[in-house]
């Protein structure tokens, strides 16, 4: 995995500065932006250089251990299909409004999702599309284990070909209230 691939669920926001780069925690390297986490060894990450990432303040590091070890569901399930990118007609490539050369599309991040669709169902949790698209830039296979009783209020943990993570699902009362997210 890319240091570039690990940024894009990193922070953006002055909440939370010490979230704004990936951190070390337990051994491993996290990103997060509070809704959804990324967990990998150190030894998956290109170009890793030891003292690289700083760890959290020990307060932040019981807390992100402890979501990351919530149990995982009995059941997995795959990640449902997503329309294409309307804006870059499922290219992954747009072209820069300032100097007309060929980008990664800025709303689908490449992946040549639609990230501004309805919230998906996975095991009868709703994850909105902004998150699953962004999901589609780690490497394969990706399978969520959502916990049972289904309950909004505790993330969705998922698996991918270097790690784990987890990513909070839309409470059904939201799904009216839910506007299109776009990468910042």
């Amino acid at each position: 995995m890319t240091k570039n691939i690990l940024q894009y669920f990193c922070s953006a926001d002055d909440k939370s500065p010490v979230l704004e780069k990936p951190v070390l925690i337990g051994g491993r390297i996290i990103a997060t932006d509070r809704r959804v986490m990324i967990s990998i060894p150190p030894e998956k990450l290109e170009g890793y250089q030891v003292g690289e990432f700083v760890e959290p303040s020990a307060e932040l590091s019981r807390r992100i251990l402890k979501i990351l070890a919530a149990p995982m569901g009995p059941k997995a399930f795959d990640m449902p299909v997503i329309p294409d990118c309307p804006s870059c007609r499922a290219s992954g490539l747009s072209c820069c409004p300032i100097c007309a050369s060929t980008i990664v599309c800025p709303d689908c991040l490449g992946t040549k999702m639609d990230a501004t669709t309805a919230p998906l169902d996975v095991g009868g949790r709703l994850l909105h599309t902004f998150y699953a698209v962004r999901l589609l830039l780690l490497p394969g296979p990706l399978r969520f284990f959502p916990p049972q009783p289904p309950s909004p209020a505790k993330p969705i943990p998922f698996t991918f070909g270097e790690g784990i993570g987890c990513v909070m699902s839309l409470r059904p009362e939201d799904i009216d209230c839910v506007m299109p997210w776009r990468p910042a």
